[in-house]
């Protein structure tokens, strides 16, 4: 009953990732591997004429279809009817596998075209999902979510393909062999099908232990070696680079372990099987002859199950292989019905809260929208806001609420962990709050995420910078056509970066280095402001993004921000209170509420 279960979970599991045109393309697939299936018995049906021709030539121009085809071609020679018929044989032969191959190529192109298009789907779930899920969840596993549990995914449908091909190719042919000799076919199917069913159900919870052993040390590698990689310049000065490797060698050694018991367990079936049904095909050889006596007659039923078993021996050894892959892939295809599920309940979240809190759409474009490009006319105003952590104990966020009009600059204050992060965050858009909305002139921006984005930009406190140009790092995640140079240097500009540019050499194609390392940590930080000022957002939210520089360097990248006072509504997460002192009102975050502070009370209070 476990295992029926288990299969209806899995089918289940599959049908759910797959989409409605992949369904269709499935289905298809399996009427054409029954086809193969049928001619694959087609094969086994004509060796037995042939052998009784070659045996009883004489018959070939009296016995039914050959002696109509006899009469028919006008042959009259028994040898030439048997070359004839040889020639038919190996057409049939030629013919189903040419069949053969264009089912494989077939399938061959389902599952590629499915693997693409499920690593696409996997990325796409991930970056829907709500941006908290990224602050608890490791990078190692999410990239494990794209790749190796795709490639698991995978291997569960190219085993399933096999599987169905050869399970349907042995149902046909065993029917064949009991048409033709019931007891010693069903002596051999016996013998086969005990045989396999006892190493499947001693295997499986092994199998499924493995693969989820497996999963695991497939994140925990990746993990350990991003992080010496990531980690590799503090590693190198601590020559500590041994701890790191030991760590990745440990877990290496287990999943090889595992791959060892893996490949064994799957070789073994297919050995035990063709041992076990060849004796067994050899015992029943003898009995059938003791009990009929008659060689002659059973030579050509002894040919077609020693053709019959070329193919259905190995065919079901291979089954029980395909079914213990797919036992141990099944924790992959888990954990990706797992993310799909959850994101579509995470979407269905969204567009419920978009319902509940609708606008007129008729509102949205007279006040959102000048011409083509989306405007902010008044007031962005934070109203109630509560926001708890899971699993803190108390909100960070406490019915807070603030107004910020067009063209005010504000800075953040507080405590490290009073929620001044949380609130940019809030604001942003990144994190929903559990209670109160976020407005822009009167309109809930979680209910405009798309018109949102391109009013307010945002400038992190730790920069990400990507292995390619300045030019591609500035327009960040748009296509290379649609890049307008024109735009990237007008941000470099208002960053004060132009000039940095122009006198390299290869000014725009000029590569940073992955994660910038080419580039000190103001030009990081300037590049970082000239992507937030690409799309000309009107609201620019900077969180902390000079913390990480000295003060010299901190000065001059502020003189870029400050270039932008009345031109940009700025919100400013201070952790130094010489980056708010041009701003027009100050916040202290406190106790999960924005308390107003006048500035020269700040600076007294600090000294």
């Amino acid at each position: 009953m476990k295992y029926i279960n288990a299969v209806k979970e899995i089918l289940h599991q599959i049908t759910y990732i797959l989409t409605y045109k992949q369904k269709r393309a499935f289905y298809g697939l399996f009427i054409i591997t029954l086809i193969g299936s049928l001619l694959e018995m087609l094969g086994i049906y004509v060796i037995l004429p042939f052998i009784q021709a070659v045996m009883s030539p004489e018959t070939l121009l009296n016995s039914g279809f050959t002696g109509l085809m006899a009469e028919i071609l006008h042959i009259s020679d028994s040898e030439k009817m048997l070359i004839l018929m040889g020639g038919f044989v190996v057409s049939v032969y030629i013919l189903m596998n040419v069949f053969l191959i264009f089912v494989e190529y077939r399938q061959n192109k389902f599952k590629c075209d499915f693997k693409k298009e499920l690593s696409v789907k996997m990325l796409q779930t991930y970056m829907k999902r709500p941006y908290t899920y990224f602050i608890n969840t490791n990078s190692a596993r999410i990239l494990k979510g794209v790749e190796s549990d795709v490639d698991g995914v995978y291997a569960i449908f190219d085993n399933g393909f096999r599987l169905i091909a050869e399970l349907t190719t042995s149902v046909f042919i065993g029917i064949f062999l009991v048409y033709i000799d019931p007891i010693m076919a069903v002596g051999i199917l016996f013998i086969a099908i005990v045989t396999m069913l006892i190493i499947l159900f001693g295997f499986k919870g092994h199998l499924v232990r493995l693969g989820h052993q497996q999963r695991e040390l497939s994140m925990q590698l990746g993990k350990k070696a991003g992080q010496a990689i990531w980690g590799y310049k503090e590693i190198k000065v601590m020559q500590r680079a041994d701890n790191f490797i030991e760590t990745y060698e440990k877990s290496a050694e287990n999943a090889r372990k595992i791959n060892i018991s893996f490949n064994f367990m799957s070789a073994l079936p297919e050995k035990i099987i063709s041992v076990v049904c060849i004796s067994g095909m050899i015992v029943l050889v003898c009995i059938r002859l003791l009990m009929e006596g008659d060689m002659a007659s059973f030579i050509p039923k002894l040919a077609v199950f020693a053709v019959a078993a070329f193919r259905i021996i190995p065919a079901i050894s291979r089954i029980s292989v395909r079914i213990n892959s797919i036992l141990f892939y099944r924790p992959y295809l888990a954990a990706t019905y797992e993310n799909v599920t959850e994101v579509r309940e995470y979407e269905k979240q969204q567009d419920k809260y978009k319902i509940d809190n609708s606008v007129d759409e008729n509102v949205v474009k007279i006040t959102l929208l000048t011409g083509d490009k989306y405007s902010f006319k008044k007031e962005l105003k934070v109203d109630n806001v509560w926001w708890k952590y899971d699993n803190a104990e108390n909100a960070v966020l406490k019915n807070l609420s603030m107004t910020i009009h067009k063209g005010e600059s504000v800075g953040f204050i507080g405590a490290s962990g009073a929620g001044k992060t949380t609130l940019a965050d809030v604001i942003l858009g990144l994190m929903r709050p559990q209670e109160g909305q976020v407005f822009i002139d009167g309109i809930d921006v979680y209910t405009i995420p798309k018109q949102w984005s391109r009013i307010i930009g945002y400038v992190p406190q730790v920069v990400y910078l990507t292995d390619e140009s300045i030019k591609n790092n500035v327009a960040f995640g748009i296509p290379d056509n649609e890049i307008d140079e024109a735009m990237i240097w007008n941000a470099l500009e208002q960053a004060q970066l132009k000039t940095f540019v122009e006198q390299l050499p290869e000014k725009l194609e000029t590569r940073v280095g992955e994660r910038g390392v080419k580039f000190s940590g103001g030009q990081r930080q300037r590049v970082a402001i000239a992507r937030a000022l690409y799309c000309n957002p009107e609201i620019l939210v900077l969180d902390e993004a000079t913390s990480a520089l000295d003060n010299e360097t901190e000065k001059a990248v502020m003189e870029s921000i400050d270039v932008l006072q009345g031109k940009k509504t700025l919100i400013i997460v201070a952790h130094r209170l010489s980056t708010i002192m041009n701003c027009d009102s100050v916040y202290e975050i406190k106790d999960g509420r924005a308390c107003k502070r006048e500035k020269k009370d700040i600076l007294k209070s600090n000294g």
